[in-house]
């Protein structure tokens, strides 16, 4: 039954009814009968040979005497994958994929494949604006919603606001790579309404205006959410206003919508409410929100009822939870390290131990894009390629992507003092060092550590140089490795 719950969505319509029993089929023995008065889980009864009376009522009312092939179908078709995202992109992209899409994930592809169908017909403009957290599928809806548009002849682009998830998604989307473009190219290259369907994904990551290269941004013109707007009959745009982190990326969901309302369009707002990376735990993302809000609340992944997937443990080094993640995954191919960014990046090869978070242990970061160390992918496929377990993962290229088993070091940027958390900007390395306000600043870390802490979708292990935040979640329950 956990199982089902677990790999299947359908089970999460609260209409289905899901019942099991235990079915003790050669129990004859007329001393053991008692068993059948014992439950494997509180609601679930035991019947043994003896009791085929019982059994039958059990049946009888639990099941309906109409065929159950739809319903076996239904089961069939509506089966998560455990699959990676971007080992899924090329067939979502070309209209075939194991992911099954639930709710307001269905709901969202379906009104923009309506929308897009109804391009040249009069009336206002729609923007689509869909709000999600980390995990709750929104690439999976934009590249979908991409997909399916392309398979009905529209003219479509996916844009985002984070290179390294859209370029990868690009290498991955054989066949359809050119539809895969920097904001700023379909600012020169488009017409007004050229396209049927532009998607933006992580829109909470995009700048003022675009940008002409990793860092440039355009001075004058055209706002990014309007190049979007004017270039797509219809507009989709992604967003998470929680995974914003520097002063540059500007659009809050909030402020995404008053542009729109400026622009004339009509906004169509939808909120994918349900988060499926962590193997589908909500208590997962429960704590991992209210411990970065710093409420922190416990964690308790043994509840009798319904045993939690995702599995958290924190460690006392990282060392410590470098082993573990080797054991794994040997291969290195789907477990990444990640740190906060609060040591320096002298080396672009992805080989000097920049990332020194304990006396005895450090790593690289990520390599760039440009270097040719063998054996070490490029920054923007470090999160997908192999050998990237090697070298330790910044926000800037986990987000937008995950993979299996994820660490993360939280360094002494943020500290938790008095049950609170700290920022400490004398060892804030990034462009969040440029935050003057205090409050923005830790607004900032913290939402990068959340970022880090939901890019993996089977465990994650946690390790920080403050001695207090790993007591905090020894308080909080996290097993200790």
């Amino acid at each position: 039954m956990d199982d089902l719950r677990r790999h299947h969505s359908m089970f999460d319509d609260r209409y289905v009814n899901l019942v099991g029993a235990a079915y003790l089929h050669n129990l004859m023995d007329p001393e053991h009968q008692w068993i059948s008065q014992v439950s494997p889980r509180p609601g679930i009864p035991t019947f043994t040979a003896r009791q085929p009376g019982d059994l039958e009522k059990f049946l009888t009312a639990n099941f309906s005497s109409d065929s159950g092939a739809e319903a076996a179908q239904e089961l069939l078709g509506r089966r998560r994958s455990t699959s990676l995202l971007t080992d899924e992109t090329a067939a979502i992209v070309n209209g075939h994929t194991r992911f099954s899409l639930i709710e307001h994930q269905l709901r969202s592809v379906q009104a923009i494949a309506d929308a897009t169908a109804a391009v040249g017909s009069h009336g206002v403009k729609k923007a689509f604006v869909i709000e999600g957290r980390a995990g709750s599928g929104k690439s999976l809806v934009a590249l979908t919603a991409l997909g399916e548009a392309l398979q009905a002849g529209h003219s479509a682009a996916f844009v985002s606001g984070g290179i390294a998830s859209r370029d990868t998604f690009k290498r991955a989307a054989k066949g359809y790579r050119k539809v895969f473009r920097p904001l700023v190219q379909i600012a020169d290259k488009f017409g007004p309404d050229e396209l049927d369907l532009i998607v933006c994904d992580e829109a909470h990551r995009l700048s003022l205006r675009p940008k002409t290269g990793s860092f440039g941004m355009r001075q004058t013109g055209p706002t990014s959410v309007e190049e979007v707007v004017t270039h797509a009959r219809v507009p989709v745009f992604f967003i998470d206003g929680d995974q914003r982190l520097f002063a540059e990326e500007v659009w809050s969901p909030e402020r995404l919508k008053i542009e729109l309302r400026n622009l004339g369009v009509e906004i169509v707002p939808i909120n994918l409410d349900r988060v499926l990376r962590t193997v589908g735990s909500s208590t997962y993302d429960t704590w991992v929100s209210r411990l970065m809000a710093g409420d922190p609340i416990a964690w308790r992944p043994d509840d009798a009822t319904d045993p939690e997937p995702f599995q958290l443990y924190y460690a006392d080094s990282a060392a410590e939870m470098e082993s573990f993640l080797k054991v794994k995954d040997p291969t290195g191919v789907s477990a990444r390290m990640t740190a906060g960014m609060c040591w320096g990046w002298t080396d672009d090869t992805g080989t000097f131990p920049d990332v020194s978070p304990d006396p005895d242990w450090a790593r690289p970061w990520n390599a760039g894009d440009n270097h040719s160390t063998q054996g070490i992918p490029k920054r923007k496929f470090w999160a997908t390629d192999p050998g990237g377990f090697g070298q330790i993962g910044c926000v800037h290229t986990a987000q937008g992507l995950e993979y299996e088993w994820g660490g993360v070091i939280m360094g002494p940027d943020l500290t938790w003092e008095d049950d609170a958390w700290v920022a400490n900007r004398e060892h804030v390395r990034s462009k969040a060092s440029q935050i003057k306000d205090d409050t923005e600043l830790i607004r900032a870390l913290r939402n990068a550590y959340g970022v880090l802490m939901t890019r993996s979708i089977r465990g994650l292990v946690l390790y920080s140089v403050d001695p207090a935040i790993r007591k905090l979640f020894a308080d909080l329950g996290v097993q200790k490795l």
